[in-house]
C-alpha cells in the first residue's frame, strides 16, 4: 500500500502568515492549512492510500521532526500544504506555485501543480480566476531532508482578503482538499 505524507505548514506557537477577513477579523495561515490537509487526508485514505499526517490538531511540529517522521515510516511521497503571502502590492486571483527541489520530484510537482490548477478551474466554473504562479525550485528543509518524491504547494494567498474568503470556508475547503486528493492520486496511481 503507497504511504503519503501530508504535511500542513505551521501549527500552534507558529501561525505562519496572516490575514484579515472580509469583516477585519485575523486569518492564521496554520487554521487554513490544517483543514485542507485534513480534507485531503481523508479523500486519499478513501482510495486505499496509507496516510500520515504531520499534525491533526493545532500544535508546533519542527520542520525535522516532520521530516523524521515521513523518513522513519519510509513514506512514498510527501506533500506540505501551505497558503503563500504577500507584505504588499497587489494580488489578483487565486495564486497557486509548488515547490520541488531534488530532480526526480519535478515531474511529482508539475502534475500535482497541473492537476491542481485544472481542478480548480472545472470545480469553480469560472467564477474564480486562477493565476499560475508556477513551479519552483527552492531549498525547503522539507524538501531537502525528505527520503521519498516531496513537494511543497502554496494555495492561495491568506493576505489576500478574497483568497481568505474562499479558503476559511469549509465547503471550499473540502474541494480543494478533494483536488489535491485527485492531483496526488493521478500522479500515484495514473492507471486509474
Amino acid at each position: 500500500m503507497t504511504k503519503i505524507y501530508i504535511d500542513p505548514g505551521h501549527g500552534g506557537k507558529d501561525p505562519g502568515a496572516l490575514g484579515y477577513n472580509s469583516i477585519g477579523a485575523q486569518v492564521q495561515e496554520k487554521n487554513i492549512v490544517l483543514p485542507l490537509s485534513q480534507f485531503t487526508r481523508r479523500c486519499l485514505i478513501g482510495k486505499g492510500y496509507n496516510v500520515m499526517i504531520s499534525r491533526n490538531e493545532d500544535k508546533y511540529v519542527t520542520l525535522m521532526e516532520r521530516v523524521n517522521e515521513a523518513n522513519n515510516w519510509g513514506a512514498d511521497a510527501f506533500l506540505c500544504v501551505h497558503s503563500n503571502a504577500r507584505q504588499s502590492g497587489f494580488v489578483q486571483g487565486f495564486e497557486v506555485e509548488t515547490y520541488w527541489m531534488k530532480p526526480n520530484e519535478r515531474e511529482y510537482a508539475r502534475q500535482i501543480h497541473n492537476h491542481f490548477i485544472n481542478g480548480m478551474e472545472i470545480g469553480y466554473l469560472g467564477i474564480l480566476q486562477i493565476v499560475d504562479r508556477g513551479l519552483k525550485t527552492e531549498n525547503f528543509c522539507v524538501l531537502r531532508e525528505t527520503k521519498m518524491i516531496s513537494a511543497l504547494i502554496e494555495v492561495g494567498f491568506v493576505t489576500d482578503i478574497d483568497d481568505v474568503g474562499w479558503l476559511a470556508d469549509e465547503m471550499h475547503q473540502r474541494m480543494i482538499g478533494r483536488i489535491l486528493c485527485e492531483a496526488m492520486d493521478k500522479y500515484l496511481n495514473p492507471n486509474e
